[in-house]
């Protein structure tokens, strides 16, 4: 069965099904409330702009990620890149096998979905012996690390493949074995023999390398033939400087060598009540029409869909957010003032963060004190870029980074 009723001020069909009440067919959606409750509410939506916002550099560290990066490209927007990575096997394990005509293949798996260049190129590398002690934890993309031109244990080239096998001088791999036998190996192999660098020898393109399925291959002629993992691996990164970025637009890169940062959300002023607050999105919109200029048509940058907004300390960065987690990624550790990441919208050119559950926050209580906000890509070891159009008056108004809250607020008896 159902009923109907009718107020002063609006119509509403209201179904009763079993014990359920459904409502439906409101007419007058004006104000919400007009007639059934006072005061009056109606929904409100508020553009804030963000102001000063600015770029940041500090660089990430490199090591101990999903990926290492290794290659040259010149981009035409970002400059020139030279990426060279830093590898080292682990020893056996007591149980294997080591013969004296044994051979080592470094299997390199790649993700080519995730190059940066020219992805019909051929890109060749040398492999050096590094010559100095290195821990991929310390590494930081901007870092210099030593290795012996002199000692050139390998080489190899990429085109189309997603691995290839790479075999290492003997010379090499008769010092490595030294090291499987002996006492106390692990902290002699620590300092003594330092790994591998794998070197751009052209500007093609660079290449993400699998941290975690990138295996040292040992093959002993009459014994068993096993695999080791990597113990270490990291990468550093050469940058020309580019005279290309509009003034209106700054970088933002996954290395952050350039994150974006700014101190105050701007909510002062706004008559906002935390029950009322409906959503509130923080939107940055890529200039897109840069990030295309120059490009040939065989040429990509790896895209990111996400984006972080993280709560730091500018003190202490880059420590506080990275490698750490940040802060809008679900899960133990979060701030609950964050949950979501920014997701990348390829119609409108736009990440878009959801702060609903911080802006709430920031209303029923005083806004944190001497911390900013800083707006990061994922460190995961691919190079990755991203041109943002700023708070600039040479950017177009509709492109600024701003927040939208959408709330109810009271309008009076």
């Amino acid at each position: 069965m159902y009923s109907s009723f009718r107020n002063l001020s609006s119509f509403c069909l209201v179904l009763f099904v079993g014990s359920i009440l459904v409502l439906s067919s409101c007419e007058n959606p004006g104000s919400v409330g007009s007639g059934i409750t006072k005061p009056k509410a109606e929904i409100s939506n508020d553009t804030l702009y963000i102001q000063n916002m600015s770029a940041e550099q500090t660089p990430s560290y490199s090591g101990q990620l999903q990926y290492l990066s290794a290659g040259q490209f010149d981009d035409p927007l970002f400059g020139s890149l030279k990426a060279t990575g830093f590898v080292k096997p682990a020893l056996p394990s007591s149980g294997d096998t080591l013969t004296n005509d044994l051979k080592m293949l470094m299997r390199v798996r790649l993700d080519k979905s995730q190059e940066y260049g020219d992805t019909l190129a051929s890109q060749s590398f040398s492999i050096y012996e590094i010559s100095e002690i290195w821990r991929d934890k310390a590494i930081k993309v901007n870092d210099q690390l030593s290795y012996d031109e002199n000692a050139k244990v390998g080489s190899f080239t990429v085109e189309q493949e997603d691995s290839i096998d790479v075999e290492i001088s003997s010379d090499w791999v008769q010092k490595y074995t030294q090291y499987a036998d002996t006492t106390s190996s692990d902290s002699l192999y620590q300092l003594d023999l330092h790994g591998l660098a794998i070197v751009p020898d052209n500007s093609g393109k660079i290449i993400p390398i699998d941290r975690n399925n990138t295996d040292f291959i040992i093959q002993n002629a009459e014994a068993d033939t096993f695999a080791v993992n990597m113990l270490q691996g990291a990468y550093t990164l050469q940058r020309g400087s580019s005279s290309s970025i509009p003034a209106n637009s700054t970088p933002l890169h996954s290395t952050y060598e350039s994150i974006l940062t700014f101190s105050e959300l701007g909510l002062d002023g706004l008559n906002l009540q935390a029950s009322g607050i409906s959503k509130a999105e923080l939107i940055l919109y890529e200039n897109t029409a840069a990030l295309g200029q120059g490009l040939a048509a065989n040429v990509s940058r790896a895209n990111e869909s996400r984006t972080y907004l993280q709560l730091a300390d500018p003190k202490k960065i880059p420590d506080n957010i990275d490698p750490g987690i940040p802060l809008n990624t679900p899960g133990a550790g979060v701030n609950p003032l964050l949950k979501n990441p920014g997701i990348y919208s390829a119609v409108d050119g736009t990440y878009r963060i959801d702060i609903t559950t911080l802006v709430t926050s920031i209303v029923r209580s005083n806004p944190p004190q001497g911390i900013e906000y800083f707006i990061t890509l994922p460190n995961d070891g691919v190079i990755k870029s991203s041109l943002i159009y700023t708070d600039s008056e040479q950017a177009p108004a509709s492109m600024r980074p701003k927040i939208i809250i959408t709330s109810l607020k009271d309008t009076g008896n």
